[in-house]
């Protein structure tokens, strides 16, 4: 959540100096975090979710090793594996039922997208496998007092 933050009388409590402090903290940790994401861009265990916010619009973006998500970080071998693989790819194309965004908001999915070369045919035994995946939603009412987002149902 970033914030204007608000003047700070020059005998400020030490309290209210840290309160006013905090999103410029928070802008300091987000500008850092691209040089550290790309010092460490392929960690198992590990998935990273970014989030947009405009006035009316919410994008996101997801970048996770396939091994995050299915165990394994090849193609899949066997019949489950393969189901399980087009159901990870099917529910990363269906933003509007993956996100559960507040009913007050009004958002419709304008694209959805997603990308996963060793899931599709089009990776090379011995790299790393990544699953990436972008959504964009539309919103009537304006999103920059978003507070929550839940994982679909």
């Amino acid at each position: 959540m970033l914030r204007r933050p608000s003047p700070i009388p020059a005998a400020a409590p030490p309290a209210q100096a840290m309160h006013a402090a905090r999103p410029l903290m928070l802008l300091a940790l987000c500008a850092a975090t691209p040089l550290h994401a790309a010092e460490a861009a392929h960690q198992h265990g590990s998935a990273r979710l970014e989030l947009v916010v405009e006035a009316h619009s919410l994008s996101l973006a997801l970048d996770a090793p396939q091994d995050s998500l299915l165990g394994h970080e090849r193609a899949p071998r066997t019949a489950a594996e393969q189901q399980a693989a087009q159901a990870l790819l099917a529910a990363l194309k269906a933003g509007a039922t993956l996100w559960r965004l507040p009913p007050a908001l009004q958002c419709q999915l304008r694209s959805a997208e997603g990308d996963a070369p060793m899931l599709q045919g089009r990776g090379q035994a011995g790299e790393h496998a990544d699953v990436e995946a972008r959504w964009q939603f539309d919103c009537r009412a304006r999103v920059d007092g978003l507070r929550q987002l839940d994982l679909g149902p």
